[in-house]
């Protein structure tokens, strides 16, 4: 469709519901956008069907990572996040795009947004000890990913993200089917750690907004229900992708 790809994004905090947007969005959008998604997992979209790339690896570091959470060591929780923002974005991302060629790079979560946004709680003793300016550059001398063109933020009251949290951990016990990748819950996911987590997204984004040439929407989620999250999702996507 387009001559060179757009490059969107979609943040926010745990609870937010980033994940299950896309899965309503991915049928509601035209069959022949072709999409390279970076998520956990990642996938590529053609013809309307979605393909999951690398789930292996992917699992792998998800289990790494859920190790480090349960052990609630900071330097092994940042190392394990370290790992997924490098395949994610230094590895993933550039190879699938060159391979693929989409109209659409588009990433559940932000490779500069999130990472600057947790820091603060996770590497308080490193990257979260210096300002917003340094994180985003630390960052980009790592992984070198583009800065995106849109990025999306799903804003959540944090008490609504703690219970949604719960209820998607006690749905997915319930389930038989197997989950692509099953959600614990994180150390930060209470009401005082999204709280504060909140707070470093609104900074992180006000920074890149205003000095990295990405353009943010801000759409509440905490009373939308999953279908009007999804369709906004669309639009949003076909707004980014047609401009």
């Amino acid at each position: 469709m387009t001559c060179e790809a757009v490059f969107v994004s979609a943040t926010g905090p745990d609870g937010a519901g980033k994940d299950t947007a896309w899965r309503v969005v991915r049928d509601l959008l035209p069959k022949d956008l072709k999409i390279v998604k970076i998520g956990k997992p990642s996938s590529v979209v053609t013809d309307g069907q979605e393909q999951f790339v690398q789930i292996g690896i992917s699992r792998s570091l998800d289990k790494l990572h859920e190790r480090a959470d349960r052990t609630r060591n900071h330097r092994f929780i940042t190392m394990a996040n370290f790992l997924y923002v490098m395949f994610q974005w230094r590895l993933q991302e550039p190879y699938w795009t060159k391979r693929i060629k989409p109209d659409l790079v588009f990433s559940l979560r932000d490779g500069y947004v999130d990472p600057s946004a947790y820091a603060p709680f996770y590497a308080s003793d490193s990257l979260g000890k210096i300002g917003i300016p340094g994180r985003i550059a630390f960052l980009r001398s790592l992984h070198g990913s583009p800065f995106r063109n849109y990025t999306l933020f799903l804003d959540i009251m944090p008490q609504i993200a703690v219970e949604r949290i719960k209820l998607r951990i006690e749905g997915e016990k319930k389930l038989k089917a197997d989950i692509k990748r099953p959600k614990w819950q994180h150390e930060h996911e209470n009401l005082e750690g999204l709280t504060r987590i909140r707070g470093e997204y609104y900074l992180v984004l006000k920074y890149i907004e205003e000095y990295c040439m990405t353009k943010v929407q801000k759409f509440d989620v905490s009373k939308t229900s999953k279908l009007d999250a999804g369709l906004f999702f669309r639009d949003f996507i076909l707004m980014a992708v047609d401009s």
